[in-house]
């Protein structure tokens, strides 16, 4: 038997030099591994599943699990928490006990510990589904192998039989909906819509977990109250992939204008495309991550990155995003990307093998691809258009910077930001981070809104001064005729419950709002104290006002006596990134020894702040240093800050 045995390994290995490779990487493993290829052997109506394993073992260096002597006694008490559903607390206990164990538990090699009993059942478990369900027959070997057989969806996921556990997780509603929706009964979309949609109604909430030691046990994350983006897709991947559904899971490592990057799942469709998805919150079809630019997206496989292999074995300082080597480039899927080449300076070309492209996220750039250098220049394959790059490498020190950053734009022309230090320009600013699609809500709900004057408490003899007619993220009046009035109040528009954030009133030549007494609408919507008309002047942004009056509601102040004022600010619900009154601000420009302050600190009297002699085509970076963490870089065209 052992030299039967033998001799199918040594006729295996023969034709596969990566086989006898992983084999040899298994050390005292090994036996294991021969194991599952001689089960397969045995039936040539196995020689599919022979193929599955070889790819899953040829694969396997690389790939590690969590263990350690403790790592039981970790999980132990995890579903101890995970499993009172009267926790309150749940996720301070999940936080302390993942401190706990933190610097007990280390890494294992899938390749050395990976048993044939586990690695039999996973691929017949696989096989089965893949066989088996209708919405499963449009894959391929190739696919399935990445979409449905790996026994883990990313580094570090301990070894466990989730098949198994979740294969008959909402199975029978699901057989029933699918062979009642004829039309339907064979689709991939609507198997992962269905299973997506009942994850949800187990109240998954959203939150950020500080977890020292990531969660990834399969059936304790399907246990979790609530979670991030991370945890939601790779709950819906394990369920998903237990029933045959062909799902992925994709991330960018960071956005070009916010301080993270996301994850997200994909679904191949009957019709060869990846529909994307949000594990557990959204369904394939609604909007997601709908038009956002991205510079690059990868996608999680268990496949080996050759590139990414001879990038970590070449190079001793690599960045962290970089040493996973079971991701692929897929950003061509999801944008209009071109390539980029740029000169390498010449110290570089013999201390270095590979260079990187960074984007900037709120403190520092961060790296998003590489590329390896040749003839003294690299390229970058399929980057993400209209985004500013910076041209990176990295040593002991961590990060250094190369050269001048550059915007890529829309057409795929690269233009670089090379600041002109003899031609200077005046600026002005308004932001610090760029308007997003979260706090248009808030600006619309202001359009129409009335600033308005009275001698009377109730408002019979009112005057309109101005109407708010234009999308801001704070506004200014100054145009107010020069008469004086003791009641001065905002009046919302219908349909707005009165939101407001901000309203300040300025006499002439004063940089502090006159404060009088607060009146207006009374109440707030669902009685929260928060939300109150004082709110309205508490010089926080972030409140604002809520009443249970959908028309009609106002606020203001009784000033006692008839007052005039030079200008009025107004503020609708926002996040707090336009320039805020009292505080203090730096702004940075980019230079070749890095980033350099434009003159001194300075404290806003007004909603924009402006700057006399600013450099030409820089790069600028302004920073709210008394309060506050979102902050982008940004050029300036036109008279305009255009933000990257």
């Amino acid at each position: 038997m052992r030299l039967f045995l033998l001799c199918l390994i040594l006729t295996l290995v023969s034709c596969h030099s990566p086989l006898e490779k992983a084999l040899s990487a298994a050390g005292e493993n090994r036996s294991q591994l021969e194991k599952v290829l001689y089960h397969y052997k045995q039936d040539e109506k196995d020689s599919l599943k022979l193929k599955a394993a070889i790819f899953l073992i040829e694969n396997m260096p690389g790939h590690q699990s969590l263990g350690g002597s403790y790592i039981d006694k970790y999980y132990k008490e995890t579903d101890s928490i995970l499993s009172n559903d009267f926790d309150a607390n749940w996720q301070k206990h999940l936080e302390d006990v993942s401190f706990k164990y933190s610097s007990l538990l280390v890494p294992v090699k899938d390749i050395q510990t990976v048993n044939a009993k586990y690695l039999i059942a996973n691929i017949d478990s696989a096989f089965h589904v893949w066989q088996d369900k209708p919405w499963a027959k449009h894959i391929d070997f190739a696919d399935f192998c990445e979409y449905i057989l790996p026994y883990k969806v990313v580094e570090y996921q301990p070894i466990e039989n989730w098949r198994e556990l979740f294969y008959g997780k909402f199975e029978e509603s699901m057989n029933d909906v699918m062979k009642f929706c004829a039309t339907n009964g064979n689709s991939s979309y609507w198997a992962c819509t269905h299973i997506n949609q009942n994850l949800r109604n187990q109240h998954f909430g959203f939150t950020v977990l500080n977890l020292a030691v990531p969660l990834l046990h399969p059936s304790l994350l399907v246990k979790l109250p609530a979670g991030t983006c991370f945890e939601h897709c790779l709950t819906a991947i394990n369920v998903m992939r237990s029933k045959g559904i062909p799902v992925a899971l994709d991330f960018t490592p960071q956005w070009p204008y916010q301080s993270q990057g996301h994850f997200w799942c994909v679904v191949l469709t009957d019709n060869g495309q990846n529909v994307i998805f949000a594990g557990v919150e959204s369904d394939p079809g609604h909007p997601h991550i709908a038009d956002k630019k991205m510079a690059k997206v990868f996608r999680y496989t268990y496949a080996h990155n050759c590139d990414l292999q001879e990038l970590n074995k070449k190079e001793r300082y690599v960045p962290f995003v970089f040493q996973d080597c079971f991701i692929k480039d897929v950003t061509s899927e999801y944008t209009q990307t071109c390539d980029v080449e740029i000169e390498i300076p010449s110290e570089l070309k013999q201390d270095n093998q590979y260079v990187y492209l960074a984007i900037f996220d709120n403190q520092q750039w961060a790296p998003i691809n590489w590329a390896k250098i040749k003839n003294g220049k690299a390229l970058f394959k399929d980057m993400g258009r209209d985004i500013i790059y910076m041209p990176i490498y990295c040593t002991s020190k961590g990060i250094q910077t190369m050269s001048y950053p550059f915007l890529l734009d829309q057409m795929g022309k690269v233009h670089d930001l090379k600041a002109d230090t003899l031609t200077k320009q005046k600026i002005r600013l308004n932001r610090k981070y760029p308007t997003t699609e979260r706090i248009l809500f808030g600006a619309e709900r202001l359009i129409g809104g009335k600033i308005q004057v009275a001698n009377h408490a109730d408002f019979k003899d009112s005057l309109t001064l101005y109407q708010i007619s234009d999308l801001c993220s704070s506004g200014k009046f100054t145009n107010i005729p020069d008469s004086a009035w003791r009641y001065w109040r905002y009046l919302s528009p219908g349909n707005s419950y009165g939101n407001i954030s901000e309203l300040a009133f300025f006499k002439k030549d004063s940089i502090k709002p006159t404060k009088g007494r607060i009146i207006g609408t009374g109440g707030s919507f669902d009685d929260d104290p928060s939300k109150l008309k004082e709110v309205v002047f508490d010089g926080d942004p972030l409140t604002s006002l809520d009443t249970p009056v959908r028309d009609g509601a106002w606020v203001g102040m009784d000033f006692g006596e008839k007052v005039k004022f030079e200008k009025i600010i107004y503020i609708p619900r926002t996040d707090g990134n336009m320039i805020q009154l009292g505080d203090t601000y730096e702004l940075y420009w980019w230079s070749i020894n890095g980033w350099k302050r434009l003159g001194g600190k300075k404290v806003a009297e007004d909603i924009v702040l402006e700057y006399a002699n600013a450099p030409t085509n820089a790069l600028f970076w302004l920073r709210n240093i008394s309060r506050g963490k979102e902050e982008s870089v940004f050029i300036y065209q036109d008279g305009e800050q255009v933000f990257r």
